[in-house]
């Protein structure tokens, strides 16, 4: 049996034990700067952040841009040959016709409606470029991008509206062909 009086140098209990005050001191202040070195940068990245596109309207899921309005003003004025008006009521204006072509777009998805294919699109940028500046691409470039417009924007604006006349020619398409006149 082992006792107390088997085990070496057992009797020394009444002695003090050295305790070691600074051994982890090292790991404590490595700890404190790993600490703060990622406060910093988790204060740091958000007070950098900038905002790139702000939301102005939601319709049902999809939502409406401050630069989608912006676009759809000289678009549309860059079509009509005037200059772009970034004014309030120009941007309501803008806005009120985005939120009808935004349903629009809801209802051709639920409907399954057959949209615009890219080289469609491209057709009629080439037949815009051709009625309105003579079939010069480059002139249709400068001239877009003096409104910070480029001609991927004109196409798929062109698309949309082609894909909305459409949309409207089928949706509302009498389901029955009306009697003329004569035949009655």
């Amino acid at each position: 049996v082992l006792g107390i009086g088997n085990v070496h140098d057992f009797h020394a209990a009444h002695q003090s034990f050295s305790v070691f005050l600074l051994d982890w001191a090292g790991f404590l202040m490595r700890t404190r700067l790993v600490f703060l070195a990622s406060l910093f940068v988790t204060i740091a990245i958000p007070l950098s952040a900038v905002i790139v596109d702000r939301s102005a309207i939601t319709v049902g899921n999809r939502v409406i841009t401050d630069s989608e309005i912006i676009r759809r003003i000289r678009l549309a004025a860059f079509q009509n040959g005037l200059v772009p008006d970034l004014s309030l009521a120009s941007r309501r204006e803008a806005a009120q016709r985005l939120i009808g072509l935004k349903l629009v777009e809801r209802e051709m998805d639920l409907g399954n409606y057959v949209r615009e294919s890219s080289d469609q699109s491209a057709q009629q940028l080439s037949a815009f470029t051709a009625e309105h500046f003579k079939g010069s691409a480059e002139a249709v470039r400068l001239a877009l991008s003096v409104i910070d417009l480029t001609p991927a924007d004109l196409q798929a604006d062109l698309a949309e509206q082609a894909d909305f006349e459409s949309f409207v020619e089928l949706r509302f398409l009498p389901a029955v062909a009306q009697a003329s006149d004569q035949e009655v």
